[in-house]
């Protein structure tokens, strides 16, 4: 009776050490605001894990009395679009500046040692180990900017880059930024407004895919098309076209820059795709690898920007995809919508690289880029089959060109409307069915007007209609307007 009464005092003794600790990590800082209920690649959460840790070790000593271990069994259950409304903020670490108000201070990351972060020890990328300290000069939009780096240029003057940081953005994930410092002044004032990610809609899971060589991203509900899968905010983004990303000084710009991010953030970073022989040569690799191309504009001038979506990055490739994506500009939030009806445990995919190139253009490109021979079932079709959708591809590319400039026949719509559809291209599923729309507008056929139009705003919104001229624009929403009526 007493060793049941001293294993069940140890259980409860270990579960107040872990919930204390929490709690008293979030008094010293108040202001940090990050999701309980956010999943990391490796943890649910800290306080889940915690919980688990003491459901373990009951099992592990076969207590006589049972204890009331609360378990998060609702992962089951969950109904797509539902969000965290009662989720408290638990802070995963402190770093030197995730207090807004510390204006200036130092910037330092020591040596963490806890059980709720994994060891670097076995990494190329030593996340946990004490960085040098950076003087810090508060920006804007709560982003401080740290070092700078003059690299010489040979043929113009030297270009300067600077490192921007916030780390109490994005629910505690934080955000680095690396651009021009020529660019520094207009970087906010043009527009750009990160902000947090919104409340998980909880439709993806992360799994191990051993089959794939690593990780990947399942359907946690059933998802409907044209559903909102996920919206992230990028913890990273990094300019990429010029050639100094291609030197050992640009490797180490980039790998100082992430090193500025809190010690979870690194973490989940280190687990990333990525090779090289140091962290400079890995932490670069990693995110040509991973980063998700936009652009943003200063003063009339765009810059072609990638960004680093920890979440998103889990899904796998496929050249014939179930869900697409877009990037806001202004926001650089990712949104990921689904192309088909997907069903619970199904594998979340989206496109690499573009969908216009034939196959062995296509498949070329994702090995030189990605590392990776595809092995998509649409790669696996017979060479007759690929040869069939490489001319379909050709043929719906012909067409996209030649409605922009007249109108095509019926039967060119008819053809447009149903290669398009086998090929699974949303961009020319969208045109196909604004050109559709637009015919029977001209015939007078107006039933059949509005169920075109609905079918291209429907594929134009994958991609957040980024796709669509201004003139297509303006005649889709006249056509979808209550009296909608085209103008011959």
């Amino acid at each position: 009776m007493l060793g049941d009464r001293l294993k069940v005092f140890v259980c409860i003794s270990i579960l107040l050490d872990i919930l204390n600790s929490n709690i008293w990590t979030n008094a010293i800082n108040p202001k940090l605001t990050v999701s309980s209920k956010h999943k990391s690649i490796k943890t649910e959460n800290l306080l889940l894990q915690g919980k688990n840790q003491v459901y373990e070790l009951k099992n592990g000593l076969n207590a006589a009395v049972k204890i009331p271990i609360e378990i998060d069994e609702e992962k089951n259950e969950r109904n797509c679009g539902t969000v965290e409304i009662d989720a408290k903020p638990i802070a995963l670490e402190a770093t030197g500046i995730e207090n807004r108000e510390m204006s200036g201070e130092n910037l330092i990351i020591k040596p963490n040692v806890s059980e709720f972060f994994s060891s670097s020890k076995n990494s190329v990328y030593k996340y946990d180990q004490e960085i040098s300290k950076k003087k810090l000069t508060l920006l804007d939009h709560g982003f401080y900017k740290s070092t700078c780096f003059l690299y010489p240029n040979p043929h113009n003057e030297p270009d300067e880059y600077c490192i921007l940081i916030n780390t109490t953005i994005n629910n505690g994930q934080g955000c680095v930024i690396v651009t021009p410092s020529k660019y520094l002044e207009g970087f906010f004032k043009n527009g750009l407004k990160i902000s947090d990610d919104p409340s998980d809609l909880r439709t993806v899971d992360i799994v191990q895919m051993p089959e794939k060589g690593g990780m990947g991203a399942v359907a946690a509900c059933k998802i409907q098309r044209g559903d909102l899968i996920l919206q992230q905010s990028p913890v990273g983004l990094f300019p990429y076209l010029e050639k100094i990303w291609k030197t050992p000084f640009g490797h180490s710009i980039r790998r100082q820059a992430i090193d500025h991010l809190p010690l979870k953030t690194q973490e989940q970073i280190s687990f990333l795709a990525g090779k090289g022989q140091n962290k400079d040569q890995f932490i670069s690799n990693m995110i040509d690898v991973n980063l998700y191309d936009n652009y943003h504009y200063v003063s009339g001038t765009e810059i072609s920007f990638g960004g680093i979506y920890l979440k998103v990055t889990r899904l796998n490739h496929s050249c014939k995809p179930n869900v697409f994506y877009y990037i806001d500009p202004m926001t650089q939030m990712v949104h990921l919508k689904a192309y088909e009806t997907i069903e619970i445990g199904e594998e979340l995919t989206v496109p690499y690289w573009s969908q216009e190139l034939d196959q062995a253009s296509r498949r070329s490109k994702l090995k030189e880029i990605y590392g990776f021979d595809c092995t998509c079932s649409h790669c696996m079709m017979s060479a007759e089959l690929v040869r069939n959708s490489d001319q379909q591809i050709a043929r719906l590319v012909q067409l996209s060109k030649l409605s922009q400039g007249s109108n095509l026949s019926e039967s060119e719509i008819k053809e447009f409307l149903k290669i398009s559809k086998e090929e699974r291209i949303p961009k020319f599923r969208a045109m196909a069915n604004l050109n559709a729309a637009k015919f029977y507008n001209s015939k007078g056929e107006i039933h059949k007007v509005r169920k075109y139009a609905e079918k291209a705003k429907l594929m134009g919104d994958l991609e957040g209609g980024s796709k669509w001229s201004p003139f297509d624009a303006s005649d889709l929403a006249i056509l979808l307007s209550e009296n909608g009526n085209l103008k011959a």
